[in-house]
């Protein structure tokens, strides 16, 4: 696999939140790993609300799993 192609695809995101909705500022603010937070962005792109409802759900079945 080519890691650096989903490097540089993050930095020139055309998902058009993407300077307001980094993967690692979702990552940082949810608690969730910056994987988790690619795979949200990627999924629902530039709808944020439903990334940051995704983002607590998937921390909360972290939490609960624990």
């Amino acid at each position: 696999g080519f890691g650096a192609i989903k490097a540089s695809s993050m930095v020139t995101s055309d998902v058009a939140t993407s300077d307001v909705l980094t993967v690692e500022a979702l990552a940082v603010r949810t608690g969730i790993s910056g994987e988790q937070a690619q795979e949200l962005i990627d999924r629902l792109g530039n709808d944020r609300a439903a990334i940051e409802q995704a983002a607590r759900n998937l921390k909360g079945k972290q939490r609960l799993g624990e």
